[in-house]
């Protein structure tokens, strides 16, 4: 019940938040969490900001805004986030869980990898965002963090897009997830890395996902496809 009231209190009482500034993003952040912690995630997000940007072909003419929660309950109420719990970026803002992130150092690297190239990512018109969560788990090397897809009963990238968008309960979420790390694994192992980087900054021309695909994979679209449902299903049966 303790916990319960105090998490209420927090939902309708929003701690007053200071602000640091960086070169590429506004970190906004409870008084209480030390300012080193404040500088050093600053200054590793700027360093993944470097490196996604040059990778992706992807810059950003605004300032990236970022919240870091001192409560998970906070996190997860204000970042909607079905699918992690030390971090996401969703509807233009990286949103961080500060006791999380207190807990273990090592989590950072991978953590701000994720959050950092989706926020690019998601910033091109028109990308997929369940492209920009597949890439996000690429690149910060946690495409297995959901474990392997068990549903298999897709055939297309279409159906897998579906499955994103109804995705709302956590077994759901968990599989959906699953199946966006397998996919972006299987596209970088058959094209390579960089030809699936090449793909994001495309979506600015206005070009459907097929016809970018097409383009840049080098074989039409369904021939991916089916190469890539015979390799999920084939992973279900392992």
């Amino acid at each position: 019940m303790l916990t319960l009231l105090v998490g209420l209190f927090m939902l309708l009482h929003p701690q007053a938040l200071t602000a640091e500034t960086m070169e590429h993003f506004i970190i906004r952040h409870d008084r209480t969490i030390p300012a080193k912690v404040v500088r050093a995630l600053g200054k590793a997000m700027e360093a993944e900001y470097d490196r996604s940007s040059q990778a992706l072909g992807i810059t950003l003419s605004r300032k990236i805004p970022v919240v870091i929660y001192t409560s998970e309950l906070r996190f997860k109420s204000d970042s909607h986030s079905l699918a992690f719990d030390d971090g996401d970026a969703k509807n233009g803002t990286i949103h961080l869980s500060y006791p999380v992130l207190k807990k273990d150092r090592d989590l950072w690297e991978g953590l701000i990898a994720r959050v950092v190239s989706k926020a690019l990512i998601a910033e091109v018109v028109y990308c997929p965002p369940w492209l920009a969560d597949a890439y996000g788990l690429r690149a910060g090397g946690q495409t297995h963090r959901f474990a392997d897809p068990a549903r298999v009963a897709i055939a297309s990238f279409g159906d897998l897009f579906e499955e994103y968008n109804r995705a709302d309960r956590p077994r759901d979420v968990k599989e959906v997830f699953a199946k966006l790390g397998f996919t972006i694994d299987f596209l970088v192992e058959r094209f390579g890395e960089k030809k699936v980087r090449d793909v994001f900054a495309q979506f600015r021309t206005g070009k459907d996902a097929e016809e970018i695909f097409a383009s840049t994979f080098g074989e039409p679209v369904h021939v991916t496809e089916q190469a890539w449902a015979a390799a999920l299903r084939a992973s279900a049966r392992k």
